[in-house]
């Protein structure tokens, strides 16, 4: 049977566990400490049409776009 698709988990898994490193990046960032998962979309899980992780894990959203999205969240927090 040959391999019709395949399917990664990238957030958290092959990019490896970004809570321990949460803290250096926010401090790199310039942004409120505990604030870089809700600034990436991840926290709240929302599931609307302006959450641009949730849309890139559908498949929805390009990176660029996510990017681009993610960028300007993290300019508007400092």
């Amino acid at each position: 049977m040959p391999i019709e698709a395949v399917v990664f988990d990238w957030g958290g898994v092959l990019a490896g566990g970004g809570h321990r490193q949460t803290g250096e990046i926010e401090q790199r960032l310039g942004v409120p400490s505990g604030s870089l998962p809700g600034l990436m979309g991840m926290h709240p899980c929302d599931t609307d049409r302006e959450n641009l992780w949730h849309l890139r894990e559908l498949g929805l959203a390009t990176s660029l776009e996510w990017a681009h999205w993610y960028s300007a969240r993290v300019r508007a927090a400092g």
